[in-house]
């Protein structure tokens, strides 16, 4: 819930029109790796295998900023009614610190 909340609030406060990229998020997981930054009016991502490969296998793929900025409050919105189905559901809160 934290990381998912603070990759979409990075994205609706982030200003769009930045000339260096930003980073939203750099995660490492279990394997895998992921980045989230913005760049002139871009957000884009990339994700891979990080114990296979030094490097990504693509470019990874970007998206309207805007676009994205726009659609935070509902994500927001939904992430929060789906933490709490589950939690309703299971008895218990797995996904908070």
């Amino acid at each position: 819930m934290a990381e998912a909340t603070t990759v979409l609030r990075g994205i609706a406060y982030l200003p769009l029109d930045i000339p260096e990229p930003h980073e939203i998020l750099d995660g490492l997981d279990q394997g895998w790796r992921g980045r989230l930054a913005a760049w002139r009016g871009r957000i884009g991502v990339i994700e891979w295998d990080w114990e296979e490969t030094p490097l990504p296998a693509t470019a990874g793929f970007s998206f309207d900023g805007l676009e994205l900025t726009r659609q935070v409050e509902a994500a927001l919105q939904r992430l929060a009614q789906i933490h709490r189905d589950l939690m309703a559901g299971l008895r218990r809160d797995y996904w908070s610190y």
